[in-house]
C-alpha cells in the first residue's frame, strides 16, 4: 500500500484528460493551449502526454 501512494505522488507524465482535470479545464482547452504553444506536450509514440512541470508552470501562470 505504501508503494502505491508513493508511486502516484511521483507521477511525471499525465494524459491530456488528467492534465485538464488537474488544471480544472476541459481537454479541448488543453488542445487549444498546445496549439497556441502555451504548454509543451511530450510525445511518446502517438500519445500526447503532459509533463508535471508543464502543468505546474501553467497553473502558476494562470494562463488556463
Amino acid at each position: 500500500m505504501q508503494n502505491e501512494s508513493t508511486e502516484k505522488n511521483l507521477k511525471l507524465l499525465f494524459s491530456k484528460k488528467e492534465g485538464a482535470a488537474a488544471l480544472g479545464i476541459s481537454p479541448r482547452k488543453v488542445d487549444l493551449l498546445i496549439s497556441a504553444k502555451l504548454i509543451r506536450p511530450t510525445r511518446i509514440g502517438r500519445r500526447c502526454m503532459l509533463h508535471r512541470k508543464e502543468i505546474e508552470r501553467l497553473a502558476r501562470q494562470g494562463a488556463a
